[in-house]
């Protein structure tokens, strides 16, 4: 799967730009019940140092690493792939369920 042309590889303007948007998640992200932030603080200290526990989740600390973007991208195949479609003809909980294999020509 091509998520970007071959020749130009990941663009440090597309990195750039998420992690403005991030930060400004960051900063008008809105103020929480201290009871749910507590809890939730309590479950990223498993994940993220003390000092980035308030933050980690919004900011993007690393520089842009384009081998590290396509190393990642390469884990992506249609083996590992979960594809949801949904459908305007939904009712609420009232719709059929069908799991079916795709085709790898589906993907560009």
């Amino acid at each position: 799967m091509n998520f970007y042309p071959p020749e130009s590889g990941p663009q440090r303007w597309f990195f750039e730009e998420l992690r403005y948007l991030s930060e400004q998640q960051f900063e008008s992200r809105v103020r929480e019940r201290p009871q749910s932030l507590a809890s939730n603080a309590a479950g990223w200290l498993q994940v993220y140092s003390p000092s980035e526990t308030l933050c980690a989740e919004f900011v993007y600390r690393s520089d842009f690493r384009p081998d590290h973007i396509e190393r990642v991208l390469a884990q992506l195949t249609p083996d590992n792939l979960r594809l949801t479609i949904l459908s305007k003809k939904c009712r609420f909980f009232v719709t059929e369920v069908t799991k079916i294999a795709i085709c790898c020509d589906f993907f560009p």
